[in-house]
């Protein structure tokens, strides 16, 4: 069977195996907090791996099952979400473990950076107005973050935050010039009835030769949301370790992060490139 026969199966597959990733997760996710707020270390060391591990599971199982994801693109996100759910394990102990801490940062950072090279090079148009617009946004966010920690940072601690942060942030502007270039080829696609033709001479403008669905922009929507989400609970993170540690964090936290980092696996775009083509950035 050819990959355009395969593709509804598969989808059907990965509808299955995500429902059961999320059942997974949404059963361990509730022990996990009442470890974290009673506190029992024993809970967290059980089913903290066990929640994580539903999103690596429904990420998988989308990578492996879609014909059409490039595979540098679905690596990426698979090598990110194996290194979030190391840096979930690190972040069991709490307290003064800074070692551990400082361990989980690491493999946060490292797979925000192999989120941002899958952004990137996901083989589909980016929007130079979204890219921009988000810069200028989440720059002066980070700025304001780093502004409100410094101060609180013991000093082996200032430099890896700095970099979390520039990097995090470059990993939500990214997302966004996914979803934007998406917005905007469906834009033009509406606008022009006929099918779009790739042609490298006569245009600056990415134009596939399979036309953008909308439910494949609700995906790129729901990963740029999963981008912002995760930033969001790390800021919890921040404030709960520098700042004031708090059960609130870890109540709004921890559902803006088991949220946010599943959007990325289940709503995985997917997208057919051209053969013998490269995609530009969209206006």
């Amino acid at each position: 069977r050819n990959q355009e026969d395969r593709t509804p199966d598969s989808s059907i597959a990965v509808i299955a195996t995500v429902t059961k990733a999320s059942v997974v997760t949404l059963a361990a996710l509730p022990f996990f907090m009442a470890g974290s707020f009673i506190p029992s270390f024993p809970l967290r060391v059980i089913f903290k791996p066990v929640a994580s591990a539903g999103f690596l599971w429904a990420g998988w199982a989308t990578r492996k099952s879609d014909p059409r994801i490039l595979p540098f693109f679905g690596n990426c996100l698979l090598v990110g979400l194996v290194l979030g759910w190391i840096g979930d394990v690190c972040l069991i102990p709490s307290g003064g473990d800074t070692a551990m801490f400082q361990a989980g940062v690491a493999a946060f950072l490292a797979g925000h950076v192999a989120y941002v090279l899958g952004f990137f090079n996901y083989g589909g148009p980016l929007s130079v107005s979204w890219l921009s617009i988000s810069a200028l946004v989440v720059s002066s966010i980070a700025v304001s973050v780093l502004y409100w920690l410094y101060d609180y940072l013991p000093a082996d601690m200032k430099i890896p935050v700095i970099a979390y942060i520039v990097v995090i942030s470059l990993m939500v502007v990214a997302a966004s010039g996914m979803y934007g270039g998406a917005t905007q080829l469906q834009q033009q696609q509406q606008r022009t009835p006929q099918r779009l033709q790739l042609d490298d001479t006569a245009s600056t403008t990415p134009q596939p030769t399979s036309a953008i669905t909308p439910r494949q922009r609700r995906q790129f929507l729901m990963l740029f949301l999963g981008a912002i989400m995760f930033y969001l609970s790390d800021l919890t993170v921040a404030r709960d370790r520098f700042v004031q540690p708090s059960k609130l964090n870890g109540l709004i936290g921890l559902p803006l992060y088991y949220v946010g980092q599943p959007l990325a696996p289940a709503k995985l775009p997917t997208w057919l490139r051209p053969p013998n083509s490269s995609y530009r950035s969209t206006s």
